[in-house]
Protein backbone atom coordinates (compact mmCIF):
# COMPACT_ATOMS: atom_id res chain seq x y z
CA UNK A 1 0.00 0.00 0.00
CA UNK A 2 1.56 3.44 -1.13
CA UNK A 3 1.80 6.62 1.56
CA UNK A 4 -1.04 8.32 -0.70
CA UNK A 5 -3.45 5.41 0.15
CA UNK A 6 -2.54 5.39 3.88
CA UNK A 7 -3.47 8.91 4.20
CA UNK A 8 -6.62 8.35 2.21
CA UNK A 9 -7.85 6.10 5.19
CA UNK A 10 -6.42 7.91 8.38
CA UNK A 11 -8.99 9.35 9.81
CA UNK A 12 -8.92 12.46 12.02
CA UNK A 13 -8.22 10.60 14.68
CA UNK A 14 -5.03 9.04 13.61
CA UNK A 15 -3.91 12.43 13.35
CA UNK A 16 -4.81 13.70 16.57
CA UNK A 17 -2.92 10.76 17.93
CA UNK A 18 0.38 11.86 15.95
CA UNK A 19 -0.28 14.95 17.26
CA UNK A 20 -0.39 14.03 20.83
CA UNK A 21 2.40 11.55 20.31
CA UNK A 22 4.66 14.63 19.05
CA UNK A 23 4.05 17.08 22.07
CA UNK A 24 4.24 14.74 24.05
CA UNK A 25 8.02 14.16 22.90
CA UNK A 26 7.84 18.47 22.88
CA UNK A 27 7.09 18.49 26.40
CA UNK A 28 10.10 15.98 27.18
CA UNK A 29 12.43 18.15 25.63
CA UNK A 30 11.26 21.25 27.51
CA UNK A 31 10.82 20.00 31.05
CA UNK A 32 14.80 18.03 30.71
CA UNK A 33 15.26 21.74 29.41
CA UNK A 34 13.97 23.46 32.10
CA UNK A 35 15.71 21.10 34.32
CA UNK A 36 18.80 22.53 32.95
CA UNK A 37 17.49 25.78 33.75
CA UNK A 38 17.01 25.16 37.49
CA UNK A 39 20.04 23.34 37.54
CA UNK A 40 22.12 26.58 36.22
CA UNK A 41 20.38 28.89 38.47
CA UNK A 42 21.65 26.59 41.02
CA UNK A 43 24.67 27.31 39.55
CA UNK A 44 24.54 30.32 39.19
CA UNK A 45 23.71 31.29 42.75
CA UNK A 46 26.52 28.94 43.97
CA UNK A 47 28.89 30.69 41.89
CA UNK A 48 27.94 33.98 43.06
CA UNK A 49 28.01 33.30 46.72
CA UNK A 50 31.10 31.79 46.52
CA UNK A 51 32.29 34.62 44.51
CA UNK A 52 31.21 37.06 47.37
CA UNK A 53 33.09 35.03 50.17
CA UNK A 54 35.85 34.92 47.81
CA UNK A 55 36.31 38.38 47.21
CA UNK A 56 35.49 39.05 50.96
CA UNK A 57 38.29 36.35 51.87
CA UNK A 58 40.65 37.54 49.49
CA UNK A 59 40.21 41.39 51.12
CA UNK A 60 41.03 40.01 54.53
CA UNK A 61 43.83 37.67 52.86
CA UNK A 62 45.58 40.58 51.10
CA UNK A 63 45.49 42.99 54.42
CA UNK A 64 46.82 39.67 56.22
CA UNK A 65 49.66 39.72 53.43
CA UNK A 66 50.47 43.30 53.93
CA UNK A 67 51.14 42.68 57.67
CA UNK A 68 52.98 39.73 57.66
CA UNK A 69 55.12 41.35 55.04
CA UNK A 70 56.02 44.78 57.03
CA UNK A 71 56.52 42.44 59.70
CA UNK A 72 58.79 40.72 57.98
CA UNK A 73 60.60 43.56 57.14
CA UNK A 74 61.01 44.80 60.71
CA UNK A 75 61.96 41.87 61.69
CA UNK A 76 65.18 42.09 58.82
CA UNK A 77 66.05 45.27 60.25
CA UNK A 78 66.26 43.78 64.11
CA UNK A 79 68.38 41.09 62.88
CA UNK A 80 70.80 43.44 60.97
CA UNK A 81 70.60 45.73 64.49
CA UNK A 82 71.56 42.37 66.56
CA UNK A 83 74.08 41.12 64.14
CA UNK A 84 75.85 44.57 64.59
CA UNK A 85 75.70 44.38 68.35
CA UNK A 86 77.32 40.75 68.30
CA UNK A 87 79.84 41.98 66.21
CA UNK A 88 80.85 44.98 68.28
CA UNK A 89 80.64 42.78 71.54
CA UNK A 90 82.46 39.66 70.00
CA UNK A 91 84.98 42.70 68.75
CA UNK A 92 85.48 43.97 72.84
CA UNK A 93 85.85 40.59 73.90
CA UNK A 94 89.11 39.85 71.36
CA UNK A 95 90.15 42.93 72.79
CA UNK A 96 89.80 41.85 76.63
CA UNK A 97 91.19 38.58 75.72
CA UNK A 98 94.40 40.28 74.66
CA UNK A 99 94.64 42.63 77.50
CA UNK A 100 93.75 39.75 79.82
CA UNK A 101 97.01 37.61 78.34
CA UNK A 102 98.89 40.80 78.76
CA UNK A 103 98.15 41.24 81.92
CA UNK A 104 99.16 37.25 82.81
CA UNK A 105 102.24 37.95 80.98
CA UNK A 106 103.14 40.93 83.57
CA UNK A 107 101.71 38.69 86.32
CA UNK A 108 104.41 36.51 86.30
CA UNK A 109 107.01 38.74 86.01
CA UNK A 110 106.14 41.08 89.03
CA UNK A 111 107.59 40.42 92.62
CA UNK A 112 105.69 42.82 94.77
CA UNK A 113 102.53 41.46 96.50
CA UNK A 114 100.87 44.61 96.15
CA UNK A 115 101.40 45.21 92.23
CA UNK A 116 100.42 41.53 92.42
CA UNK A 117 97.38 42.33 93.56
CA UNK A 118 96.58 45.60 91.82
CA UNK A 119 97.57 42.90 88.75
CA UNK A 120 95.12 40.25 89.64
CA UNK A 121 91.99 43.01 90.31
CA UNK A 122 92.73 44.55 86.70
CA UNK A 123 92.48 40.68 85.27
CA UNK A 124 89.14 40.29 87.41
CA UNK A 125 88.03 43.14 85.85
CA UNK A 126 88.97 42.21 82.10
CA UNK A 127 87.29 38.69 82.97
CA UNK A 128 84.23 39.83 84.26
CA UNK A 129 83.84 42.28 81.62
CA UNK A 130 84.43 39.65 79.19
CA UNK A 131 82.10 36.96 81.03
CA UNK A 132 79.23 40.01 80.21
CA UNK A 133 79.89 40.58 77.05
CA UNK A 134 79.71 36.89 76.33
CA UNK A 135 76.71 36.63 78.16
CA UNK A 136 74.99 39.60 76.46
CA UNK A 137 76.57 37.90 72.66
CA UNK A 138 74.39 34.78 73.66
CA UNK A 139 71.25 37.24 74.52
CA UNK A 140 71.59 38.75 71.13
CA UNK A 141 71.79 35.54 69.56
CA UNK A 142 68.62 33.94 71.63
CA UNK A 143 66.75 37.05 69.91
CA UNK A 144 68.36 36.10 66.62
CA UNK A 145 66.28 32.84 66.71
CA UNK A 146 63.08 34.05 68.34
CA UNK A 147 62.64 36.18 65.40
CA UNK A 148 64.09 34.14 62.97
CA UNK A 149 60.83 32.15 64.38
CA UNK A 150 58.66 35.24 64.20
CA UNK A 151 59.69 35.60 60.42
CA UNK A 152 59.32 31.70 59.60
CA UNK A 153 55.46 31.92 61.02
CA UNK A 154 55.08 35.42 59.50
CA UNK A 155 55.86 33.34 56.13
CA UNK A 156 53.90 30.76 56.58
CA UNK A 157 50.88 32.87 57.42
CA UNK A 158 51.52 34.72 53.59
CA UNK A 159 52.28 31.19 52.10
CA UNK A 160 48.80 29.65 53.78
CA UNK A 161 47.16 32.32 52.37
CA UNK A 162 48.22 32.49 49.06
CA UNK A 163 47.06 28.99 48.97
CA UNK A 164 43.88 29.36 50.30
CA UNK A 165 43.26 32.03 47.62
CA UNK A 166 44.43 29.41 45.31
CA UNK A 167 41.91 26.63 46.17
CA UNK A 168 39.07 29.27 46.41
CA UNK A 169 39.91 29.87 42.80
CA UNK A 170 40.19 26.41 41.90
CA UNK A 171 36.46 26.20 43.47
CA UNK A 172 34.69 29.06 41.59
CA UNK A 173 36.81 27.27 38.37
CA UNK A 174 34.90 24.37 38.86
CA UNK A 175 31.60 25.96 39.69
CA UNK A 176 32.18 27.69 35.81
CA UNK A 177 33.03 24.63 34.61
CA UNK A 178 29.90 22.92 35.38
CA UNK A 179 27.55 26.33 34.51
CA UNK A 180 29.39 26.24 31.17
CA UNK A 181 28.26 22.30 30.68
CA UNK A 182 24.75 22.92 32.36
CA UNK A 183 24.40 26.21 29.46
CA UNK A 184 25.49 23.98 26.64
CA UNK A 185 23.34 21.18 27.25
CA UNK A 186 20.49 23.98 27.75
CA UNK A 187 21.56 25.69 24.40
CA UNK A 188 22.11 22.27 22.92
CA UNK A 189 18.44 20.99 24.15
CA UNK A 190 17.12 24.02 23.12
CA UNK A 191 18.00 24.41 19.51
CA UNK A 192 16.88 20.92 18.89
CA UNK A 193 13.32 21.16 20.64
CA UNK A 194 13.33 23.95 18.46
CA UNK A 195 13.98 22.38 15.05
CA UNK A 196 11.86 19.50 15.85
CA UNK A 197 9.07 21.81 16.71
CA UNK A 198 9.30 23.61 13.42
CA UNK A 199 9.72 20.19 11.34
CA UNK A 200 6.97 18.32 13.34
CA UNK A 201 4.41 21.31 12.89
CA UNK A 202 5.10 21.90 9.44
CA UNK A 203 4.94 17.66 8.92
CA UNK A 204 1.61 17.33 10.47
CA UNK A 205 0.33 20.57 8.63
CA UNK A 206 1.39 18.64 5.12
CA UNK A 207 0.28 15.26 6.02
CA UNK A 208 -2.96 16.61 7.25
CA UNK A 209 -3.34 19.00 4.23
CA UNK A 210 -2.67 16.18 1.62
CA UNK A 211 -5.31 13.94 3.17
CA UNK A 212 -8.05 16.32 2.90
CA UNK A 213 -7.27 17.00 -0.44
CA UNK A 214 -7.10 13.02 -1.21
CA UNK A 215 -10.26 12.21 0.07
Amino acid sequence: MKIKDILATMKIGHFLALAALFFLGLIFFTVKSCNLYDENSVLKGKYATYQTLAKEHTKLMQAAIVEQEKKIKELEQKQIIYEENIKKKEGQIASLHGTTGELEKQRRELTDKDAIIANLDTQIAAWKEKFSLAQSVIEEKDKIIFNLTEKYDAQVTISNSYKLQFEEGQKLNQIAELRIQSLEKELRISKFTGKIARAGTLILAGLVAYAALAK
